[in-house]
């Protein structure tokens, strides 16, 4: 079964770790890790990101496809 690359996974960090960062700070005070709050500001946010980058949501987020493929960074 494909695996992300060490790249890819570094990317997913990235992303994951800039929306938490984000909370954080409009928060005012650290607040817990919660990867599903985190999935839900970055499913909103990647389609916004890809239009004004030109880059696919694969490409900033990549996962492994229900067809078994990982995507490319």
């Amino acid at each position: 079964m494909p695996e992300l690359t060490k790249a890819q996974f570094e990317q997913q960090d990235a992303i994951d770790n800039a929306i938490f960062e984000f909370l954080v700070k409009q928060t005012g005070h650290m607040i817990p890790w919660n990867i599903e709050e985190i999935g839900a500001v970055r499913d909103a946010v990647l389609p916004i990101i890809a239009r004004h980058t030109g880059r696919s949501e694969y490409e900033l987020y990549p996962w492994v496809t229900e067809d078994g493929e990982a995507t490319a960074c």
